[in-house]
């Protein structure tokens, strides 16, 4: 099946995805990622949980409050890494070194 899927102009990661959601039926996103073995879906899930932290808290939200709060099923480590891709993009910004991340007004605009 995985050959027929390639035929028909699916990418690897696609066919990855779809194969996982045969098997899993109902699942969440979190779920098919981990089955199809797709890390970077949970990107657009970080995004969102940190501007509705930061709408709430209107402080810098560091990956230990994301995790804790929002059950993203990932470690504060993967969604750390996530951050830092997100913040080179242009998505959030890092007050100061130390400190959590806020969304940029692209952050805004996309949520």
């Amino acid at each position: 099946m995985e050959q027929e899927l390639k035929e028909f102009g699916l990418t690897d990661n696609e066919v990855k995805v779809y194969l996982a959601c045969i098997k899993l039926g109902t699942a969440l996103v979190q779920e098919i990622a981990k089955k199809a073995n797709t890390y970077r879906t949970y990107t657009y899930e970080i995004l969102k949980s940190l501007i509705d932290e930061y709408i709430e808290t209107a402080e810098a939200v560091g990956s230990a409050a994301l995790e804790k709060k929002y059950n993203l099923g990932i470690s504060p480590a993967t969604i750390r890494t996530e951050m830092m891709s997100l913040t080179k993009l242009g998505y959030l910004r890092q007050p100061h070194t130390s400190s959590g991340r806020i969304p940029s007004p692209r952050a805004m605009k996309f949520y």
